[in-house]
């Protein structure tokens, strides 16, 4: 069985691993991109043909823009994985995101329309 800190640490090593440029390959299907298997942490990179509403059915955890305002991505988690240790995890890999760790483009919340 996995402790609370392992499964943190985990998620946040999958997600470090995932590339959000390849995310935005994504766009094209419009659906969210899960980080790891089973996890319940997705990404969904906003464009053109891909808008928030795909996010329906998901709890919203960050909806970021590149601080180059290049790219748009959200930080959801499934309504199957919303509890306070999945939550916990996605906000870190939010935060991660924002700081540049995962892709070394910073990042900024979008501003609520």
């Amino acid at each position: 069985m996995m402790g609370p800190m392992h499964f943190v640490i985990t998620l946040l090593c999958l997600g470090l691993m995932v590339p959000l440029g390849a995310v935005s390959a994504q766009e094209a299907g419009c659906a969210p991109s899960e980080v790891g298997d089973g996890t319940g942490v997705f990404f969904l990179a906003l464009g053109e043909s891909c808008t928030a509403a795909q996010a329906e059915g998901y709890t919203v955890i960050a909806h970021l823009v590149r601080d180059d305002d290049s790219s748009e991505v959200m930080v959801l988690v499934d309504a199957e994985h919303d509890d306070a240790e999945t939550l916990q995890v996605a906000q870190l890999l939010a935060e991660q995101v924002k700081d540049g760790s995962v892709d070394g483009g910073t990042w900024h919340d979008q501003l609520p329309e």
